[in-house]
Parts: C-alpha cells; sequence; structure tokens
C-alpha cells in the first residue's frame, strides 16, 4: 500500500510540474502580447486588469468552496459506509 502512495506522490508532483509549466508558458506568452499590444490596448488593459483579477478572485474562492463541500461529502460518505459494513472496506 506504502508504493502505491508513494507512486501516486511521484504522479501528484509530475502532473503539478507540468501544470506550473503550462502556466509559466501562458503569463509569458501574455508578457509578450502586452509587449506588442497597440496603444489601444495599453489604455484599456489597466482598467480592465483590476476588474478581471477581482473575477479571477472570485473564480477561485467559490471553487475552493465548492471542493470542500465535496471534500466533506466524501467524508461524510466514507464515514456512513464504514459505519454500515462494520468498518471492512472489501473490493468489488
Amino acid at each position: 500500500m506504502a508504493e502505491n502512495q508513494d507512486s501516486a506522490g511521484g504522479l501528484d508532483e509530475q502532473i503539478l510540474e507540468l501544470v506550473r509549466k503550462a502556466q509559466e508558458a501562458i503569463v509569458d506568452a501574455g508578457r509578450k502580447l502586452a509587449k506588442a499590444g497597440s496603444d489601444a490596448a495599453e489604455k484599456v488593459a489597466p482598467e480592465a486588469a483590476s476588474e478581471v483579477t477581482k473575477l479571477v478572485d472570485s473564480a477561485f474562492d467559490f471553487t475552493e468552496k465548492i471542493l470542500e463541500t465535496q471534500r466533506e461529502f466524501a467524508r461524510e460518505a466514507i464515514e456512513t459506509a464504514t459505519k454500515k459494513t462494520g468498518g471492512s472496506s472489501t473490493s468489488v
């Protein structure tokens, strides 16, 4: 069982690293696009950036609430299942 956790942990780290690299590439592309942007984009971008930041924060706050709710649900479901089965965990 510990082996599975170790390999799953390693896979988790690889996935997180892949996500980090993808995010870095997107941010880098955004910087390059902003640098090459037109005068109109430069005038609009500062005002829009503040609103976009608020929207992103709001979306992530909401996502955190959803994940917390799902975590609580999963814990309750596991607790209920283990009480009914007497704590045995058998595979189907």
